[in-house]
């Protein structure tokens, strides 16, 4: 039954699948340049020793290397023919979200405003800019512990209880997907 079910979904959504992959070829390889160029250009502020341009540049950084493990694994989540292969995508990008909703507000904190100021930022930027930080601030008092629980039983492997790994899993699967979650940390 099972194998029957796998092969009805594989079907039905095989054109669903083409046409998401397609799209994604195209989001990546613009991703893939701004990296570049966003990397470059981060190289080139240390070279010159503008504190507050690499500052910037580093955040941007960051944000876009995130974005593309992100989008590696929302690839792979619709991409998957079952849903066990959902949920072992899901469980590992639990890590990445966990870091960086630990990391963000750091990393947009007083250095990072301080720069912006310096290069002379507008209300509406900081405005902007404080949205984003509460939301990275609800994102992560929301979902630090179930994010910390399986980052920790899966994917750091520091459980040793092997039931204590199954009833995490258990209850990662009845929550909502990471992929829905991941668009909290939309700035």
């Amino acid at each position: 039954m099972k194998r029957l079910a796998a092969a009805i979904e594989y079907v039905v959504l095989l054109l669903v699948r083409v046409r998401y992959r397609r799209k994604a070829r195209t989001r990546r390889l613009a991703r893939q340049q701004a990296i570049a160029t966003t990397h470059r250009a981060l190289i080139g502020a240390a070279g010159l020793h503008a504190r507050n341009i690499q500052t910037i540049f580093n955040v941007g950084l960051y944000v876009l290397l995130l974005d593309d493990d992100l989008a590696c694994f929302t690839d792979d989540l619709v991409c998957a023919i079952d849903d066990r292969r959902r949920r072992f995508t899901a469980k590992h990008e639990a890590v990445p979200l966990y870091e960086a909703a630990q990391d963000l507000p750091q990393l947009l904190g007083k250095d990072f405003r301080s720069a912006i100021a310096a290069l002379g930022a507008d209300d509406t930027l900081t405005k902007r800019l404080n949205e984003a930080s509460s939301g990275l601030h609800r994102f992560s008092n929301e979902h630090r512990s179930v994010l910390n629980d399986i980052r920790n039983v899966v994917a750091a492997h520091r459980e040793h209880d092997a039931l204590a790994y199954v009833r995490t899993l258990e209850s990662e699967s009845r929550s909502t997907s990471w992929a829905s979650r991941r668009s909290c940390l939309a700035i």
